[in-house]
């Protein structure tokens, strides 16, 4: 359901309907979504769905990230269009707000593997960035969830057996992110953010902190970067359709309404929205560190944790080491 509205977006959004042909990999679907799939794509004759089974090509290659493992279809793309010198891949978990082709058409690869976006939440949140823990040479890590391929360039040097290889041999923390970061060894054209924005891995930081890392002083007025971002992300937990998350769940249900699946209503969780409001009155009465204490996080929504959270921030501002301690200890036990 989530793809089918990400690729109803981009139809929407295209100037050209023939200017590009769409490859939908559908993998381990149920008989009732591969109709409703079928029934979506007749309309359309760029569409093309390639129907695939993960159980025994992957066997063994998950790991504990909430990505599933039909993200490893993505080291095949080579082979799944093999007359292709170039694709962009997109996540499911996407929403397109502008044309891609008009975009993408004028960004030359050359000889780099990929252009992507360097994904700030793994560069600056993790105390041991993957690659580094991984022994790589390079540390500049792109987010997977969109990228232009180099497909003629991974075919001639084998990439797709190093990504399998990598993948069964060392462990990593993102299903396929971190196989292609060490792969490609660092050959990669960097893009702006507003072509991959990633919605909640952005609010973790302030507009000072993303203008810096990206170079792109845009953020300090998200509303007009709101209007020239190009493709959302909702690289998460926390997705528009099962939450409903303001600005994003209402551009979801803008295209939802126009896929197969429209007669099933959404059922939306509002705690986000809550700490989002709780956060929104802090903003001109409260300093940033106890603001903090509201901010979603991509692994807890609960406002019952609120206050321990709220409560562990006032500490760090009046109270020595010992006593955070405690509350700590006490936040744990909840």
């Amino acid at each position: 359901m989530p793809t089918v509205t990400a690729i109803t977006s981009l139809v929407e959004n295209l100037s050209n309907l023939n200017s590009c042909y769409v490859h939908l990999i559908a993998v381990d679907l149920s008989n009732d979504s591969k109709e409703l799939i079928q029934a979506f794509v007749q309309n359309y004759s760029n569409i093309i769905v390639h129907h695939k089974e993960s159980e025994s090509m992957f066997q063994g290659m998950d790991n504990s990230s909430h990505v599933s493992t039909a993200a490893l279809f993505k080291f095949l793309l080579p082979e799944i269009l093999p007359t292709a010198d170039q694709v962009l891949y997109l996540d499911g978990d996407i929403l397109i707000n502008r044309d891609l082709y008009e975009y993408f058409k004028g960004i030359e690869l050359g000889n780099h593997y990929v252009a992507a976006m360097k994904d700030i939440n793994v560069m600056k949140r993790k105390k041991v960035p993957p690659l580094e823990r991984l022994g790589a040479k390079h540390q500049s890590y792109f987010n997977s969830g969109v990228m232009l391929l180099n497909l003629k360039k991974m075919r001639e040097e084998g990439m797709t057996e190093q990504l399998i290889e990598f993948k069964k041999h060392k462990k990593s923390s993102y299903m396929d992110q971190d196989a292609f970061n060490f792969c490609f060894k660092g050959d990669v054209l960097f893009l702006p953010p507003k072509i991959n924005y990633l919605t909640f891995g952005f609010h973790n930081f302030t507009s000072t902190e993303l203008s810096t890392f990206y170079q792109d002083t845009s953020f300090y007025n998200r509303e007009k970067m709101h209007e020239e971002v190009v493709i959302y992300h909702f690289a998460s937990k926390w997705k528009p359709w099962n939450y409903c998350l303001a600005r994003y769940t209402s551009l979801f249900l803008k295209h939802y309404k126009k896929t197969p699946y429209n007669k099933n209503k959404l059922k939306l969780n509002y705690v986000i929205q809550v700490n989002f409001y709780i956060l929104y009155c802090l903003k001109m009465i409260a300093p940033y560190s106890l603001r903090k204490a509201f901010e979603p996080s991509s692994r807890k929504a609960s406002v019952i944790k609120v206050p321990f959270k709220l409560i562990k921030e006032f500490v760090k501002i009046i109270t020595p080491t010992g006593i955070q301690l405690i509350i700590d200890k006490m936040k744990s036990k909840q």
